[in-house]
């Protein structure tokens, strides 16, 4: 870890962080000491337990915005998430919960710890020797989610980049060196005090690019049409997959009924028809994601965008999405403004169903 401040003197460089009498300090080279002041009181019965806390940003986080995360599949919690300013504050609802308290201590340790050069801080002043606050290291739009070991199974180790589009659903994006003011997404907030995560698919390697792309799209807020854009390229990328997997399918087949003819003239229709970019949706929702009956509310605003643009509307996923889909890609510079909010609730209502259809996706298909 090295946290950088200022100073009366200067440049100043925390190297290390330790617990004492009942807050946390920061130590450099030299052994000056300061303290990262907390108004909340700690509990410490975690500090010999294994933790991972991970950065994410929010546009508009406010304090109060605290949550237990859930596997969606147990429904065993298995961490909080804590935004920055809860941990600067005893103004909210949880400052005198007894396991959150122990949490916080957890994520106060583990976020100095893991302050590096790819996750944004700030550089705090310090005057006369005054503390700091966490809220002063980093940004306060700053959240921290804190995975307890011992609540995951026996020897997996939290996968970070499979739980990003379940988080992304509700507006948390990776935090990385930029500034958390280039996200301006505004996301509902999960109801009640759970949010619920499903990692994807472990089917899935691509889930760096779809991280990447989702930190796109959190930058994109004030233009629908390029936050349609960045949720399509993650549909081409299963789609992709999908054509690399029927292939191979197929080839199987072929070369088990080499000596039918009618066996091998079947297999080449089939992977005719999966060539067509409609086809490879519909199976993406239907059978390899199987998402085909959560998807009324995406189904009901697509529609209604391509009733006011003058389209027909259509009941199949691969038609009314590969519609907007083709519209956009061909009107990209003359998308009528006065449609642009309801673009906006296609890519909305798509980024709520976006964790179950990655989550589901299984790659080994029966005929």
């Amino acid at each position: 870890m090295i946290i950088r401040a200022a100073s009366e003197d200067g440049g100043v460089q925390f190297l290390d962080v330790f617990f004492r009498e009942g807050a946390f300090w920061l130590t450099d080279k030299s052994g000056w000491e300061v303290e990262v002041e907390c108004p909340l009181d700690l509990d410490a019965e975690f500090s010999d337990k294994q933790f991972s806390v991970f950065y994410f940003s929010k546009f508009n986080l406010k304090e109060n915005s605290i949550y237990q995360v859930v596997d969606g599949l147990s429904n065993k919690r298995i961490g909080w998430l804590i935004p920055v300013a809860a941990l600067s504050s005893n103004l909210h609802d949880f400052s005198n919960n007894p396991h959150f308290l122990r949490y916080a201590y957890k994520a106060i340790e583990g976020a100095l710890h893991g302050v590096s050069d790819d996750i944004y801080t700030r550089r705090p002043n310090i005057v006369d020797g005054r503390g700091l606050l966490l809220s002063d290291i980093f940004h306060e739009n700053t959240a921290l989610l804190v995975i307890s070991h011992e609540t995951l199974v026996e020897g997996v180790v939290f996968d970070f980049l499979r739980a990003v589009p379940s988080f992304a659903r509700y507006g948390y994006f990776p935090l990385r060196e930029s500034d958390p003011t280039s996200i301006d997404l505004l996301v509902d907030e999960p109801d009640g005090d759970k949010l619920k995560i499903y990692l994807t698919s472990n089917d899935l390697s691509e889930n760096k690019i779809i991280e990447s792309l989702l930190l796109s799209l959190a930058s994109s807020a004030k233009n629908p049409v390029m936050k349609f854009f960045y949720l399509y390229q993650i549909v081409e990328l299963l789609i992709e997959r999908i054509f690399a997997l029927e292939q191979r399918r197929v080839a199987q087949y072929i070369a088990a009924a080499i000596d039918d003819s009618a066996k091998v003239k079947d297999a080449i229709e089939r992977v005719q028809s999966n060539l067509a970019e409609k086809k490879r949706l519909s199976v993406l929702v239907e059978r390899y994601s199987k998402v085909g009956s959560d998807l009324t509310d995406l189904r009901i605003v697509c529609n209604d965008l391509l009733v006011a643009l003058g389209m027909e509307q259509h009941p199949g996923f691969e038609s009314y999405f590969y519609s907007i889909r083709n519209f956009i890609f061909h009107q990209y510079r003359n998308f009528p403004d006065p449609h642009l909010s309801k673009l906006d609730r296609v890519s909305e209502e798509f980024l709520k169903i976006l964790p179950s259809m990655l989550s589901r996706f299984v790659a080994n298909q029966d005929d």
